[in-house]
């Protein structure tokens, strides 16, 4: 719900969280890989490039809180779904080195969002 969306309430409704499926979407649609040190700035990327225009889109390894201890060799972001069974947990993104999923997980690890401009 709009309520619930973080870059909903911090943008004034301009952007918002993508959702499950746009996030599946992205996955499915790129080529990925991770690249070590980008272009010498000292962070590691997950790039992707669009099977269907080449355009490319990278997120950066910034780490994530899980609840107990800071991750820093993978990435997650939450969708704007949460799960249908139970209040307590949300689907997310997860890229790691070697491949990138969405999973679902307890809303409360500290994990960042990656907002899309609102239609």
């Amino acid at each position: 719900e709009a309520a619930d969306d973080a870059a909903i309430a911090l943008t004034a409704g301009k952007w918002r969280i993508p959702t499950k499926e746009e996030w599946e979407e992205l996955l499915n649609g790129c080529t990925w890989e991770w690249v070590k040190n980008y272009d010498g700035k000292g962070t590691d990327m997950k790039v992707g490039t669009s099977k269907t225009n080449g355009n490319t889109i990278l997120f950066p390894f910034s780490g994530y809180y899980n609840g107990t201890a800071f991750i820093k060799d993978e990435i997650e972001f939450w969708t704007a779904n949460q799960k249908a069974d139970n209040g307590l947990e949300a689907y997310y993104v997860r890229m790691m080195t070697h491949n990138q999923t969405v999973k679902n997980g307890p809303r409360k690890q500290g994990m960042p969002i990656r907002a899309v401009a609102n239609k």
